[in-house]
This record gives C-alpha cells, structure tokens and sequence, in this order.
C-alpha cells in the first residue's frame, strides 16, 4: 500500500490554497517594502517632496480656472529652481498694496511664461519693468487661454480699473488655438462677480463617489500625464526619481537615457502640423481664429479705453536653438525638409499684422543671447536671464512704438 502525502497532486483544491496563501504573502511583503520605503523617502530622503507639483489654479466664478488668491506656495524643480510663487487677493501674480496704481498702468496678460512659476516674484519680466519705472499689473495664469485673460480685462473694467495699455504675452506656439467659439461669444455678458456654486442633493453612494473622483482626479484627465501628476504629488520615491534625482547631474543624465526622464528637446512646441510647411486646414484656422480673437480684444481694448492693445510674441525654444528642433524632428520621424521652427511664429505675426493688430515679436531680442542658456533646463521655459531680456525689450518698444514713457 502506498503512503500519500496530505497535500497531494491529485487535491487541486488543497493545491490552489497552498499557492494563494504564498500569493497573499508575497503581496503583503511587497506592499510593506513599498510602504517602508516611501516612508524613508518622505522623512529622509525626499522630504521636499510636498513641493512638486503644487495645485496653483482653483475655479473662479467668472474667468473658468485661474490663479488661486493669496498663494505663497514653494515650486521646487532642481536643478532649474527652488522659489516661491505669491498672488494677491485677485489671484495676480502681483503685489496686494499698491495693485490699485498697478491696474492704472500697463496690463499684462497672459499664460505660463508670464506668470513665471520658475521664477521668484521680482524676477518675472513684469516685475522687472516695475523696477524700471513703470506700473505693471501682472493678471497671467497658468495655462494658454485667451479667452479667459479677456474676461480678466473685462472684469477689472467692470470694477472701474482703466489701464494705460493692455498687453497679451503668449507663449508660441501653446496659445495658438482654434478660438471661432470664443469669438462667437466675445460680446456675452460676463457672469457674475461672486457666482454661487451649483450644488445638487445627492444620495450617500453618488456623495461617495463623487469624493472619490475629486481625490483621484481632481482636474486631471485619465491620462497617463494625468496619472503622473498624481503620482509626484502622492508619492515622495515617485517624486525623487522624476524630479529631485535631477539635481545629481549623472542621476540625471542615467534617467534620460532610461526615458525615466523627459527629454526637454524632444517635447513638441504645441501643435505640430503649424511648423509644417504646406499649411494644412487645421493649422490655418487655429493661426486666423487666433489673429481675429486679437483683432476683436484690440477693437474692444480701444472702444472701452481708447488705449493700445498688443500682441507679444514669445518664441519657442525649437525657434531660438535649431539643434534642439532637428533633434526633436529626428525622434519624431519627421522630414526636416517638411518643418520649419519658426513658422507658426511668423505666420501669426503676418495674420496680425494684416488686421492691423500692433505686435512685438521678441524673437530677435532672444535670438541675439542664443548664446546663452534662456530656458530652464528641463523645460521650455524662460529662466531669470531670459526674462530680464524680455522685460528689456518691451520696455524700448513701449517707448519708441506705442510712445508710452516709463512713469508718464
């Protein structure tokens, strides 16, 4: 008679719990050394990790998303920066005393490289030409949106500011946008200054699930950029390898060749198709919609103040370093024949400048410093240098082309 163990080959059923206990094991031991070694990170290794990717815009009740008010919030990027962004009460990136004389002068709209969120708050170009003599009111926030910055200036109108100039620095080719809806909707009254928030009775599941989606998703897409986001503002070993590791140059130079790291070259400026030499439909509609919106913020800008209204035109880092395109257009596969870098720049500046809409291209004021690093490291971005040689040329362009003096 043969002996038989207790757990044999012919017991699948004792089998399979053998191998889910071990399972269960296995999962638990992972799920400790993960846990143990985000807890070294966050309390010795990474404890910066708070500051990545700071939440700075919140929902207004008249521009859509902007700028959150009163921020003093730390954005730490090594090795481009380590400083901190401060609005005020209006969610400017300004000052809260004397924002009254600021609104009586120059307004800035604008996006990302306006707002500078690289940059402490006196580094930022608007902040320069206040240091040259001039009253700046910096109204950007994050994000290229024209639409929004033209309730910004309508609402600071309703509130009975009156500038000197109003100003729209755009970053190319990000703001470049089919804006037919917009403009379709220039002329609506805009909502109410203080807008109460739509709530609706919801049962405990749909309550439930509502709190759910905004800790998982809170304004991210279910995107894998998405997804990212949430991890380096949860998780500080997450963090660590995608951002603070950048701060040791040979950990830096190891990611990117492991494409843990994004390599800043081989991001696209925008929408691809706008380089492209034959101009296909898309791309023409997003450059004349855009001009039009301008045009129509120009016709509205002077019938409501009698005042200048301009374009600003920042280039993209494709345009100011051609190493840097052809290194992009190499890892995207495409024909260097076919593109060309600063093409949507200056087919803008033509479409603006058919409708009658003064522009400053600052392309050659850059390109002139190529020499130089104006952009941050790891994005595109302009760094403290670049916007000391923006804020330079404005300021000569203000004076000699719209003939408004620094202090006049």
């Amino acid at each position: 008679m043969s002996s038989s163990s207790p757990i044999s080959s012919s017991d699948p059923a004792a089998a399979g719990r053998g191998w889910l206990g071990r399972a269960l094991l296995l999962g638990l031991a992972v799920l400790f050394t993960v846990a143990a070694v985000e807890v070294l990170f966050r309390l010795a290794v990474f404890p910066d990790w708070r500051s990545l990717a700071p939440k700075v815009t919140v929902r207004h009740p008249v521009y859509g998303h902007y700028s959150a008010p009163n921020l003093a919030v730390r954005r730490f990027s090594p090795p481009d920066y380590d400083v901190v962004n401060h609005t005020n009460s209006l969610g400017f990136r300004d000052r809260e005393a004397g924002i009254d004389e600021d609104l009586a002068g120059i307004w800035v709209l604008g996006d990302s490289n306006a707002f500078g969120g690289g940059l402490q708050d006196d580094e930022i170009f608007a902040a320069v030409l206040q240091f040259m003599g001039r009253k700046v009111a910096n109204m950007a926030s994050e994000g290229p949106d024209m639409t929004r910055m033209a309730r910004v200036a309508k609402d600071m109108a309703r509130r009975g500011h009156r500038p000197r100039a109003i100003l729209y620095v755009g970053s190319l080719n990000a703001f470049i946008r089919d804006m037919r809806d917009s403009l379709a909707h220039f002329d609506d009254p805009l909502p109410a200054a203080e807008a109460p928030a739509r709530t609706a009775v919801m049962g405990p599941a749909a309550t439930w699930l509502a709190a759910l989606r905004a800790a998982f998703l809170q304004h991210d897409a279910v995107t894998l950029l998405g997804l990212k986001t949430r991890l380096i503002r949860n998780s500080a070993a997450y963090g660590w390898v995608k951002v603070a590791a950048n701060g040791v140059p040979a950990l830096r130079r190891m990611f990117l060749r492991l494409g843990w790291r994004a390599d800043r070259d081989l991001v696209p400026s925008g929408f691809t198709p706008l380089l492209a030499r034959d101009l296909g439909e898309r791309a023409r509609v997003r450059i004349d919609s855009t001009a039009d919106f301008a045009a129509r913020l120009a016709e509205w800008t002077r019938a409501r103040f009698g005042v200048p209204f301009a374009m600003v035109l920042l280039p993209t880092q494709h345009d100011l370093y051609p190493a840097r395109f052809a290194r992009f257009l190499a890892a995207a596969g495409l024909d260097p024949a076919a593109y060309r870098a600063d093409l949507a720049r200056t087919r803008l500046a033509a479409a603006l400048a058919a409708r009658g809409v003064p522009m400053l291209d600052l392309y050659n004021a850059l390109e002139a410093h190529a020499g130089e690093s104006l952009t941050f490291l790891d994005d595109a971005h302009f760094n403290r240098r670049g916007n000391r040689i923006i804020a330079e040329a404005i300021d000569r362009w203000l004076s000699h082309d719209l003939g408004l003096r620094a202090g006049g």
